[in-house]
């Protein structure tokens, strides 16, 4: 007999349907981990990719929070073999992986068997706490700076902020250096800023070793080309260095340099920006949104001060729910809310654009139309969760050169329970490079309304609470304005 509806368990165990429509096990809802991308990683993928590894008896994936205050997934194993045998083992699970679930951390248990409890279930926190304390300890173990005093790499320690001991070009970025990709575009920034060099979107996205990456220089450096600043971008305060600093004698690139993946069709309107699009805009957001918002929901406004800048500012949300840009513009003061431009999910604007992965074939023919209304009546651009970072930051910086404001929701997910959950690395890095004041915004009282029977009509629970403007001071690190920017939120959120 088939189960009622009402008759189903709420077990917190995750499942997707596989095109032979059979379940597939993905595992704990509270075992997700939520990458400093933004990207949902199921550790089960992981842990079956490593086990099938020869010599792995074992494979406990668990989060641990990065320097940049995200998170992200590190394989713990039971394995006898050398360093050496381990990081081969991983770079063939990695094969089976998408880049977002690559493994770049791995440890090795101190004892023969995983911790269970006398019924036989694995005591995954007590593995979590044991890798997450030995990381924090190799991470302050020493300066972030190689023993070789190779500057490529000392580049990538203060992005990572991990002690890299040893030069080898042999190293891979993602496995051996950690540089997740958000790493990689700040590594791309920062090579631009102090060699003088232009290194096209995504060159370092492709790069597969530190070999690979020496090499992109030194054929850049032949080509002769120079560096340029777009938007808001800044320029590098020091002088730049010469590439032969970083490698005295590196062969041409060879075939790895030309490992180009295919990038995802996003792309960056700016038709939104022209005058009768704005203008149908702004009846729409005064005339149609605010008296709806106004009138179903009723959200309480709280402004820390009257007056924000007269100069575009980047807008930083916590994310519950899909009405949250509405919500925000809704609190914004008039001037400021009729020249926003929003970042949204590049993934789901691109499946909206080609009208594909919904939840029918009916949804599938109407998302391309709704990609076109939310496009001219939000103003909305794609902020990807994989690649594509340069070019949506250019995107903002461009709108910030035209008067707009820019809205971010910088934890790159909806948060499920309503709380604060860690900033994607990115925030920070366009903080930094857009040099535009930053004000805060925290949504209260979604996460109540979604997660019970408690009605929306005029529920009294709204509130938007609209923090003071902070100024970004110049010379301060990406991860250390990332924490800094996700304090403001929490303080607006969690304030009595």
């Amino acid at each position: 007999m088939r189960p009622r509806r009402e008759e189903w368990l709420a077990t917190g165990d995750l499942a997707a349907k596989d095109e032979s429509g059979e379940l597939r096990f993905l595992g704990r809802k509270d075992e997700v981990i939520v990458t400093g991308a933004g990207m949902n990683v199921y550790p089960a993928d992981l842990e079956e990719a490593m086990t099938k590894q020869s010599g792995v008896r074992g494979c406990v994936v668990v989060p641990c929070e990065t320097m940049g205050g995200g998170s992200e997934p590190v394989a713990v194993v039971l394995f006898s073999g050398s360093d050496g045998e381990l990081h081969t083992m991983v770079g063939q699970a990695n094969r089976g992986l998408a880049e977002y679930q690559q493994i770049r951390r791995v440890l090795k248990w101190p004892d023969l068997q995983f911790p269970y409890t006398s019924t036989g279930k694995l005591l995954r926190r007590k593995v979590a706490d044991w890798a997450c304390a030995t990381l924090l300890s190799r991470q302050r173990g020493g300066a972030p700076e190689s023993a070789s005093g190779d500057v490529l790499l000392t580049m990538i320690a203060e992005i990572t902020g991990e002690s890299l001991l040893g030069s080898n070009d042999r190293l891979r970025l993602s496995e051996d250096l950690h540089l997740d990709s958000l790493g990689r575009v700040q590594l791309q920034s920062t090579l631009e800023h102090r060699l003088g060099l232009e290194l096209e979107d995504d060159a370092i996205a492709g790069m597969e070793t530190l070999g690979d990456l020496r090499a992109l220089l030194e054929w850049k450096e032949a080509t002769g080309l120079s560096a340029q600043t777009t938007g808001n971008v800044a320029e590098a305060d020091s002088a730049p260095m010469s590439p032969a600093e970083l490698s005295p004698a590196i062969s041409p690139p060879q075939m790895a340099l030309q490992k180009k993946q295919d990038a995802p069709e996003h792309v960056f309107p700016r038709w939104p920006w022209s005058w009768p699009i704005r203008s149908i805009r702004v009846v729409f957001l005064e005339l149609v949104m605010r008296p709806l918002i106004w009138l179903l929901a009723a959200p309480r406004v709280v402004r820390e001060t009257a007056e924000l800048p007269l100069t575009p500012v980047l807008v930083i949300a916590n994310h519950v729910t899909a009405y949250d840009g509405a919500l925000i513009l809704y609190a914004l003061p008039g001037r400021l809310r009729r020249r926003v431009a929003i970042a949204m999910s590049g993934e789901m604007l691109l499946d909206f654009r080609k009208g594909r992965n919904q939840q029918s074939t009916l949804h599938n023919m109407l998302a391309p139309p709704a990609y076109w209304l939310v496009t001219a009546l939000f103003n909305v651009f794609p902020l990807p969760r994989q690649r594509g970072f340069r070019k949506s930051f250019a995107h903002a910086g461009e709108a910030m050169d035209r008067g707009y404001s820019v809205l971010i929701f910088p934890e790159g997910t909806r948060s499920p329970d309503g709380h604060i959950h860690p900033f994607r690395a990115g925030i920070g890095l366009l903080a930094q490079q857009s040099r535009v004041p930053v004000v805060p915004v925290a949504l209260i009282g979604l996460d109540k309304i979604r997660g019970s029977k408690t009605r929306w009509f005029r529920s009294g629970q709204l509130e938007v609470h609209v923090g003071e403007a902070v100024d970004i001071e110049e010379g301060t690190e990406s991860a250390q304005l990332t924490a800094m920017l996700k304090e403001n939120v929490r303080r607006l959120l969690y304030e009595e």
